[in-house]
């Protein structure tokens, strides 16, 4: 029987869990979250903290990550992998997924997104609603792009980078590893990793060392 565990019980696993809703092929799906706020979410028990994932892998088949912030999820998507659990990949079924694209494991595709011709999307990687991924883009482990952010063609983005709302990428370029691209900022240049740039055209305003969210971000 397949039994899922979600990592996480906030604002993303309650659209993964809406998603599930419509698909009876699990035996079992409950939560864990190491900062809870309820006992359950949408009827599914919270039933321990994600940081003890591993003493769960008897008892549940398959293992999916519903955090927000990049560097958490591919902490805890490494871990998953680690104990053994099986990863689904969670797709909305109002989506567009070329038949020629790749995804990862652990992979979140939102409502109204699009994933086009021959593009590479890796482990743990959000693709958000209405987001697109134009043809021949490369997207390394756990990146995110928000709500209709939009990628040209032959775009490459490194591991853990984050693309805000509404921002928007030209055609041919690479964005570093633990990039912040800021909410409508129009990215005409590669950015190197480690920076965070805004604005129209994106500049970069600062260097950072890694991507950080509350505990608490949701999607």
């Amino acid at each position: 029987m397949k039994k899922l565990l979600l990592l996480g019980a906030k604002g993303s696993a309650k659209k993964v869990l809406e998603i599930l809703a419509g698909h009876d092929g699990w035996a079992e799906i409950a939560l864990l979250d190491n900062y809870p706020d309820a006992d359950e979410l949408y009827s599914r028990k919270i039933i321990g903290k994600c940081d003890d994932v591993e003493q769960y892998r008897q008892d549940f088949s398959h293992a999916f990550v519903c955090m927000a912030g990049c560097t958490t999820r591919r902490h805890f998507l490494q871990k998953i992998a680690a104990a053994g659990f099986e990863i689904p990949n969670i797709i909305h079924p109002m989506t567009y997924i070329s038949p020629s694209a790749k995804l990862g494991r652990g992979v979140y595709v939102d409502a109204f997104a699009a994933i086009q011709s021959d593009s590479v999307i890796g482990d743990g990687c959000i693709i958000n609603t209405g987001a697109v991924i134009e043809h021949d883009n490369v997207l390394g482990e756990c990146v995110t792009v928000t709500p209709h952010a939009t990628t040209a063609g032959n775009v490459s983005i490194g591991g853990c980078s984050f693309l805000g709302i509404g921002s928007c990428v030209i055609n041919a370029l690479h964005i570093g590893e633990c990039v912040i691209v800021a909410a409508g900022a129009v990215v005409i240049a590669d950015l190197p990793d480690n920076v965070m740039a805004a604005g129209c055209p994106a500049k970069i305003k600062k260097e950072i060392q890694e991507i950080k969210f509350k505990k608490n971000q949701v999607l």
